[in-house]
């Protein structure tokens, strides 16, 4: 009967004392082991990503470089997200300028803080790459997602006008 007692206690959530379930311990350990191998991957892709970039400033860009860096940029736009700096840090591993506007599009959607990647482009690009990355990109180059149906300003101008016509009808400054 005591050994049924402790059997139900791990399975319940833990022992008498509170602790976790093996349940628990052992989805906890599946989930340490998957961020592991996910860290290990995006460390690999990284180093492969900077072996090519060294190939490619050792010596001029051929055209199997560069299908080989957009394969690498495929790859890696596919399977990670970035933040603008780590962006920032990849541009710099193309030599080519239209390679860079292409990297930007590939990465946008991505990029975890968007609004710093369109400040970096502004800042480091030139009008050419500038142009070409918000024609592909469209409407998305100039969205605010903190505004995202732009209906904030509206409404607010809207309460303001509403209140302002209130006022003037009642003559008085209270609602």
């Amino acid at each position: 009967m005591k050994m049924k007692r402790d059997l139900d206690a791990f399975s319940d959530g833990g022992s008498k004392q509170g602790g976790m379930s093996v349940f628990k311990l052992a989805k906890l350990e599946k989930e340490r082991v998957e961020t592991e191998l996910q860290l290990k991957a995006q460390k690999e892709a990284a180093e492969a990503l900077q072996e090519a970039a060294e190939r490619l400033q050792s010596s001029g860009t051929t055209e199997a470089e560069r299908k080989q860096q957009r394969a690498i940029l495929d790859m890696t736009a596919k399977e990670f997200y970035f933040k603008a700096d780590q962006i920032e840090d990849l541009l710099g591993l193309f030599t080519d300028e239209r390679a860079k506007a292409e990297a930007v599009i590939k990465l946008f959607e991505r990029t975890l803080d968007t609004e710093s990647l369109l400040d970096m482009v502004e800042e480091k690009m030139n009008i050419e790459q500038r142009q070409y990355i918000e024609k592909r990109l469209g409407p998305l180059y100039r969205f605010d997602p903190k505004n995202a149906t732009g209906a904030k300003n509206a409404t607010f101008c809207a309460i303001i006008i509403y209140k302002n016509e209130h006022f003037a009808k009642t003559g008085s400054g209270q609602t």
